[in-house]
């Protein structure tokens, strides 16, 4: 084996315990999210993107990288002319907590590079 191919190796062994190492840590704070955004931390994102989207002519397809648990995707669904609404996230807990609000016709757990790989190669 060369040394290039060992060091791609581990490049990507840390790669992958540094993804899992987040997910595990966002599948746990699922539960959290969305008090700890809007009480603790004043999170005005979706109003924000709702006024945008407003502005703009329907949307049909809109991609939410890193959804969450849906708080973006709602407030869009809910009073914008969207017409697929796309969440990709790394935690299956939190994609599980923005299936259950409703609102996305499509939920991806991925990495968000890997996504916007597919998205474009489509």
């Amino acid at each position: 084996m060369s040394a290039s191919w060992i060091a791609q190796a581990e490049r990507l062994v840390a790669q992958t315990r540094h993804r899992l190492e987040v997910e595990e840590e966002f599948d746990e704070y699922a539960g959290e999210f969305e008090k700890h955004l809007l009480t603790v931390l004043d999170y005005k994102l979706p109003e924000v993107l709702l006024h945008k989207a407003q502005l703009l002519p329907a949307l049909p397809r809109v991609v939410d990288l890193g959804c969450g648990t849906g708080l973006c995707g709602r407030a869009l669904r809910s009073r914008a002319a969207v017409g697929c609404l796309v969440g990709v996230d790394l935690s299956a807990c939190m994609l599980a907590r923005a299936k259950q609000e409703g609102g996305y016709d499509e939920l991806y757990q991925r990495d968000l590079l890997a996504h916007l790989q597919r998205e474009g190669s489509d």
